[in-house]
């Protein structure tokens, strides 16, 4: 859970981060912290929702930009002096799917680790084992398409997650079976999510508005 649905995590006893909140608003965050430690509810609730719309307010003038999932808690930070990479903010960079570099930037890597090490010492000593780059997969509305593909017969496809699949993978598992089996999801709707949804002008929003699955 991120810093808008902490209080949702509260309530199964989930962690979460307050990267974005924490810099910008510090008072009011460790408020919103210690009212979620103390399962104060009725506040935390509150809090939410005075939050959510101050960050609305913050975030207006550039809403409706083509960013990518995840860029939005990056500017919040920034705006709170905290130096966080805008990588994930236009322009982008176009690859060719064949040729692109699968391989690690050793620059940034280095950064990293040197950070890493300045917050947890420790870390000194570990050393860099590997790693690989992959591709953010995406649709018209940047939401995923869990559906039959139409015109052929036993092809479906899970596909176009946008960077949230893999926390996703649990349900999209279950809910695809149910799809196969039984020809609709039956734990989760997932009719939202069909492949015809573009062609009839049905597009996905998100119910707080940043790009994002909810």
């Amino acid at each position: 859970f991120g810093d808008f649905n902490f209080p949702s995590g509260c309530l199964f006893g989930e962690c979460s981060l307050l990267s974005s909140f924490g810099p910008l608003i510090p008072k009011r965050t460790q408020e919103y912290f210690q009212y979620g430690v103390n399962r104060d509810f009725k506040n935390l609730f509150e809090m939410q929702v005075k939050l959510t719309s101050l960050m609305d307010d913050f975030l207006a003038p550039v809403l409706a930009l083509p960013f990518i999932d995840g860029a939005y808690d990056k500017m919040i930070a920034r705006a709170g002096g905290v130096d966080m990479p805008l990588r994930l903010l236009p322009p982008y960079q176009g690859v060719d799917l064949e040729t692109y570099n699968q391989g690690v930037d050793m620059d940034v890597m280095a950064d990293a680790l040197g950070r890493l090490s300045r917050r947890i010492p420790a870390m000194e000593d570990a050393y860099f084992r590997g790693g690989w780059s992959g591709l953010f997969t995406t649709t018209p509305d940047w939401h995923p398409i869990l559906d039959a593909v139409p015109g052929i017969e036993g092809l479906y496809c899970a596909v176009g997650f946008s960077g949230h699949g893999f926390k996703l993978s649990p349900m999209i598992g279950v809910t695809m079976a149910e799809l196969i089996v039984e020809g609709a999801g039956k734990t989760v709707d997932i009719s939202p999510l069909r492949f015809s949804r573009f062609e009839e002008g049905d597009l996905l929003g998100s119910s707080y508005r940043y790009r994002v699955l909810a």
